[in-house]
């Protein structure tokens, strides 16, 4: 008896000597919206609700033959849960979609999270031909949304889903979409050459165009997506729009041109007139006095911003990017309205130079009827 007391005091010293825990564990299930069969292989990626992202991808975990999911180890705090696979469609965010509910996740406890439903993705197929009504090879094809139709009906169009390339005959299709009302927006593939290398002048440009044959949005006819199904025969015939250019000088604070800066133009989308698939920013180089002229430019307004080259180390042989001698070795972003810079990092001919945009400098430009000359960007050198 006194050997049986000693050891249960012993061992309940041990259980109150031990730490409580600090991690809790998060379980769910993805169904199917409907039928709510369990969906298995399914992608389930943890957001933190609580606290900013910590650096790097997050949390992610497949589900079973069940549809289940379970994270473990995670800290105190909330969380959401996001899911996807491959037939459903992308599940999709804006004023429209309230965010998925927060899950408290608290220490020592499991806690469940409410079901996540997958809608069957439905699809968008047809065909982009050019003006004279022949296929349009490489064609970039995407399926828009209203941010918020129901606030706004004229407001921003914004991509739904991955977009889908035209194969040799012209023929697209684009999947993964949620039940909805979409525009469908075909672009020619880029024609833009290496970082500050100026393409061939055009007088007229394939435009980015609306179905069913517009370039303007406000014209696009709408299509429907019902979820599971496809869309079909939807055709798209390309619109041919003149081609500007603008032309200027890039300065420094003193007013002193600079040379081998580097300007990026980007369509300025902030009230929704650019198409999105316009295409890449054009890279321009000022030549020795400063001049610049971006060529191959359609009607719109556009956002100008330069930066100043800096030589951060020189060696003795040249790149082998190109012809030229031009390797881009990394490169950044642009904002849009002047609230951000480019940063790009560029080797040529052995010299490494980094050029870093001036977003106080951004200058807007409107092409209405013609050509735009006599455009002034000031960058600021750094100290």
């Amino acid at each position: 008896m006194i050997a049986a007391l000693v050891f249960s005091g012993f061992l309940g010293a041990v259980q109150a000597a031990q730490p409580a825990p600090t991690t809790g564990t998060l379980t769910g299930q993805v169904v199917e919206e409907g039928t709510h069969a369990p969906i298995a292989d399914a992608r389930v990626t943890l957001l933190p609700a609580s606290r900013p992202p910590v650096p790097g991808p997050p949390p992610q975990t497949t589900t079973d033959a069940q549809g289940r999911f379970v994270f473990n180890a995670l800290d105190p705090g909330l969380y959401r849960v996001q899911a996807q696979k491959s037939g459903y469609a992308v599940q999709l965010s804006g004023p429209d979609t309230p965010p998925r509910p927060s899950i408290t996740v608290a220490a020592g406890q499991t806690s469940q999270a409410p079901s996540i439903v997958l809608e069957r993705g439905g699809a968008i197929s047809g065909r982009v031909l050019d003006p004279s009504g022949q296929p349009l090879v490489d064609a970039r094809v995407s399926a828009l949304r209203r941010i918020s139709p129901q606030a706004a009906p004229q407001s921003m169009l914004v991509p739904a889903g991955q977009s889908a390339q035209t194969n040799d005959l012209g023929e697209f299709r684009v999947f993964g979409l949620p039940s909805g009302t979409y525009f469908v927006e075909a672009g020619p593939r880029p024609d833009v050459g290496p970082p500050g290398i100026v393409v061939a002048a055009r007088t007229t440009l394939l435009a980015p165009t609306y179905f069913p044959a517009t370039p303007d949005q406000r014209a696009a006819q709408p299509v429907e997506v019902t979820a599971g199904q496809t869309t079909p025969d939807i055709q798209i015939q390309m619109v041919v729009v003149a081609a500007f250019t603008v032309s200027g000088v890039v300065v420094d604070d003193s007013g002193a041109p600079v040379a081998d800066a580097m300007l990026m133009v980007m369509p300025d989308r902030s009230l929704g007139g650019m198409p999105m698939t316009f295409g890449p920013p054009a890279r321009i180089r000022t030549d020795a006095a400063g001049m610049f002229t971006v060529p191959n430019l359609m009607a719109g307004v556009y956002q100008i911003s330069a930066a100043v080259p800096v030589t951060v180390a020189a060696g003795s042989g040249p790149s082998s990017a190109n012809a030229s001698g031009v390797g881009v070795v990394s490169g950044g972003g642009f904002g849009v309205g002047g609230a951000g810079g480019f940063s790009m990092t560029e080797m040529r001919n052995g010299v490494v130079t980094q050029y870093r945009g001036d977003p106080s400098g951004a200058v807007r430009v409107t092409i209405a009827t013609e050509s735009v000359s006599g455009v002034r960007v000031v960058v600021h050198r750094a100290q």
